[in-house]
């Protein structure tokens, strides 16, 4: 049970802190590095969120780990599966064509 925790934990930190491990982007990008970009997000939210809710739902033994950390962890993951969600849907909107640049 706890090789599957540490399984979980393995991939959500992954997924955490991928975004970071990225060259940044040039500001002139197409529609269609937009549309995968968006993809990718929301990829990372689905595994996010399957990942969040198979560790609220695993039953760690409890002289092992807390239960607070297993669902402090948990809520932490849904939460980013939210914004990649949010930051998906953002992204799959079309450009303004004559938007005043700040």
């Amino acid at each position: 049970m706890s090789l599957m925790n540490f399984v979980v934990a393995l991939v959500a930190a992954i997924i955490l802190f991928e975004p970071f491990t990225r060259a940044p982007v040039s500001r002139s990008m197409r529609f269609n590095a937009r549309r995968s970009r968006a993809r990718r997000s929301f990829i990372q939210a689905g595994t996010a969120l399957m990942a969040g809710l198979m560790l609220a739902t695993s039953h760690p033994a409890p002289e092992h780990i807390s239960p607070t950390l297993v669902f402090g962890s948990a809520i932490v993951l849904v939460l980013a599966s939210v914004y990649w969600a949010v930051r998906g849907k953002r992204l799959m909107r079309p450009l303004r064509m004559f938007a005043v640049r700040r």
